[in-house]
């Protein structure tokens, strides 16, 4: 994947003290020989030398090859500095993790060429892929006025390079010309080039010369210098509103598409992805995936078309193919240049267990080229009863055979299956839908969404207060054979501890042994549904977002009666070492449209998709709706907004006393029900179904009361309406605390269909078989 990162600005060569005191440098060249390097040519070795403490490369008559000075040690990721001098006529470049080239190929080396611009057009400092006979620039300079004046030709200038991961930063003289990211070359050899001038008269006169030559290897991203950039060409016309949303001084948004799911009732908007040349691709929960292309360069996309069946979350494109997972796999299908909706028929990468509950399979890949899949557990707790009152803990072990974890495959081989060819990298994690790959850390970040609803398992040691609040989102660094501690434990951020699960014996003070399980490195507050992750390795922001993690906050339902809360995209610095400092911040707001909402109904948006652009630009999705946001840094100030927009609401109606049955009868259907099916009994789309309107709660009251004594899947056909969450059998609930809820539910949500008795549902009782 080659992108090109538009735009720089001046940047001082002057690291901070403590960078410029400790850091580790190795020099290269002993200023007297050759040692560490070698001369490859097949036809003038004698063309380097070294005189007065540089080396000397020369271009010479009747040369058909290219000669290298290379190294003869590979490199992976480094930092590169060393002065260099070039004559007018001298065409050369500075080669880095290059390879070996076929023995057929026209040249010795391939690799990445920081060129040495002898033309008028002064591109020195700029990007292109050396293959010899096929090179293609990846980063010019025709659009930075700046960079071009950089170097200047017959005069000592310093050139600064580092290669961290597959990001690639070039300055000359302190002044930024190149950023690059490409996955292509991740190792290999440190090389300048003789060009080849045939039999050209005025071989010999001219030359490069180079020294000071120096690198890091140790740690060299905690030596990395930021590169402040800024679009060379002109950013889209941001909208009037920046489309709804809240951002940070400096930010502007435009709406890439909008309305993508008009019309799809029970469907959403999941998870983005960004082609290199800037398509992006939308996938749908249960339909196909849209692909949208922005043709005119407007930032808003002329061209939408959808294709594929099935649905699912994950997404993403990898060296010319299109990733994607449905509730039961992964697939890849490949892209054509040039194409925007690929032709050929999906291939099957891994099949994965069919579930209802947490049936999302996210994805993320190494660069080894190993995808890692989360397949969630289909409970919220692997207990008897789930989701009830009193549920008790059952051992996991069977259940983590195939759930509640990360597994590993190849993601160039077809067919794999989990349990004979996937490999369980982490366990003990309930639902993972943020998981991304650092390359700083060279480790997967993982938020892990918490479970539900404490209060309805155990009201003895939970109030509705900790229902709420409790747990935390926890974001874990994630090595092979990590376990997370899912079910048995969850972590209270209030308590700043991990705690044992009322399932497994916990009463909201037992504490788990310290060091069983790793603590999480930031903890997010309970319930905001941690949806698709992203790094920031591009320099379109500023520098303080370079290297940290965004997350798209899809937004609480199960915080009632307290307001929903999430509804966001959060931003979690990271240190040089690749690892969170512990906190975050909101980095996009106003997605829910109003300042309170209790239910998630309510909210105008709900963030799902979160992917960074070629440009390094960052896409937001919302899930209902189906806008999609690019939200991009401009630096201009603007006038600043409420922090969230109030929406205006008509002056209330007085509120009449409830008699005391009658208020009985709501607190019952506060506590038992209340929190899956909201207060107004509008339900959460796809999770849990309304109940006004609701045929079953409005119709013959001996149906309702088997649905809910013995539980919906007992009763119902198994064609109706499927939901996430799979309401338990509530029997369990003594008849006189289950007749309130149901009446309460009855009258408020159903138009007074009447009321339910403690005396019916003793009768219904006896009656069920």
């Amino acid at each position: 994947m080659v992108v090109p990162i538009l735009g720089c600005l001046f940047l001082s060569m002057v690291l901070t003290g403590r960078a410029a005191e400790e850091a580790p440098w190795i020099s290269l060249f002993n200023g007297h020989d050759f040692t560490g390097w070698k001369i490859v040519s097949r036809s003038d070795p004698a063309s380097a030398v070294v005189e007065d403490g540089a080396m000397v490369l020369r271009q010479r008559r009747n040369t058909t090859e290219h000669t290298f000075v290379t190294s003869r040690q590979l490199f992976g990721d480094f930092i590169l500095e060393l002065d260099l001098k070039d004559d007018p006529g001298f065409n050369s470049g500075i080669l880095l993790r290059c390879a070996d080239a076929p023995a057929a190929a026209k040249v010795r080396l391939n690799g990445y060429q920081i060129k040495i611009d002898n033309t008028p057009r002064a591109w020195t400092g700029g990007i292109f892929d050396d293959f010899g006979g096929d090179w293609k620039w990846l980063y010019d300079l025709k659009d930075d006025a700046r960079a071009r004046a950089a170097f200047h030709l017959g005069a000592w200038a310093h050139f600064r390079i580092e290669c961290l991961g597959s990001a690639m930063k070039v300055w000359v003289n302190g002044v930024p010309t190149g950023h690059l990211i490409d996955e292509k070359y991740r190792a290999g050899y440190l090389a300048f080039k003789i060009h080849a001038i045939g039999d050209n008269p005025n071989a010999g006169q001219n030359a490069i010369r180079l020294k000071n030559i120096r690198i890091i290897t140790d740690q060299p991203r905690r030596y990395a210098q930021p590169m402040d950039l800024v679009a060379r060409r002109a950013p889209p016309q941001p909208a009037e509103d920046d489309g709804a949303l809240q951002l940070p001084e400096g930010f502007r948004a435009t709406v890439v598409a909008d309305n993508l799911m008009a019309g799809r009732k029970g469907d959403t908007l999941r998870f983005l992805a960004l082609a290199p040349n800037g398509d992006l691709y939308a996938m749908t929960r249960k339909a196909g995936i849209f692909a949208l292309r922005d043709a005119d360069g407007d930032g808003r996309a002329e061209i939408v078309q959808e294709f594929g069946s099935g649905g699912g979350t994950g997404i993403a494109v990898r060296k010319g193919w299109l990733y994607h997972s449905s509730a039961s796999a992964v697939y890849r299908t490949q892209l054509t240049p040039g194409e925007l909706v690929p032709k050929g028929a999906p291939e099957l990468i891994a099949q994965l267990p069919v579930q209802r509950a947490h049936d999302a399979k996210s994805f993320a890949f190494d660069p080894a080229g190993n995808i890692y899949v989360d397949v969630g557990s289909p409970q919220n707790v692997s207990s008897t009863g789930d989701r009830a009152k009193g549920a008790k803990g059952v051992d996991p072990t069977e259940l983590q055979q195939q759930h509640g974890g990360i597994w590993r495959f190849k993601s160039d081989v077809l067919n794999q299956d989990q349990l004979k060819d996937g490999h369980r990298f982490a366990s003990g994690l309930r639902h993972v839908l943020s998981l991304a790959w650092n390359p700083t850390q060279q480790a997967f970040f993982a938020v892990m969404m918490g479970r539900d609803q404490l209060h309805t398992v155990a009201p003895e040691f939970y109030t509705e207060q900790d229902n709420a609040e409790l747990p935390a989102e926890e974001m874990h660094v994630l090595r092979d054979g990590a376990d997370i501690g899912w079910p048995r434990t969850y972590w209270d951020p209030l308590k700043r501890a991990r705690m044992l699960a009322p399932e497994f014996g916990g009463d909201n003070q037992q504490r788990v042994e310290p060091g069983r399980y790793p603590d999480p490195v930031v903890a997010f507050p309970g319930h905001w549904a941690p949806m698709q992750m992203a790094f920031n390795s591009t320099q379109q922001f500023p520098n303080r977002y370079l290297g940290g993690a965004f997350i798209a906050f899809h937004g609480s339902w199960n915080r009632a009666p307290e307001p929903q809360r999430g509804y966001c995209v959060a931003y979690v610095p990271f240190d040089a070492d690749g690892m969170p400092t512990g906190t975050y911040e909101v980095f996009a707001d106003g997605f829910a449209g109003r300042a309170e909402i209790k239910n998630p109904n309510q909210a105008r948006f709900r963030p799902g998709g979160l992917a960074f652009g070629p440009d390094g630009t960052l896409y937001v999705g919302d899930s209902e709706k189906g806008r999609i946001w690019r939200i991009v840094y401009t630096g201009e100030p603007r006038a600043r907004r409420a922090v969230l927009p109030v929406a205006t609401v008509a002056q209330a109606a007085p509120v009449t006393p409830l008699s005391p049955q009658a208020a009985k009868n709501a607190l019952a259907y506060r506590t038992y029900c209340a929190a899956c099916h909201m207060e107004d009994g509008s339900g959460v789309a796809g999770m849990q179904p309304a109940l006004v309107g609701s045929a079953i709660l409005a119709g013959d009251p001996a149906r309702l009361l088997r649905v809910v004594i013995e539980g919906p899947a007992a009763v119902l056909p198994a064609d109706r309406p499927v939901f996430t969450n799979l309401m338990p059998p509530m029997g369990f609930l003594p008849d006189a605390e289950l007749a309130a809820a149901l009446t309460h539910a009855r009258e408020a949500f159903a138009n007074g269909a009447g009321e339910i008795t403690a005396t019916e549902i003793a009768a219904a009782r006896k009656a069920i078989p």
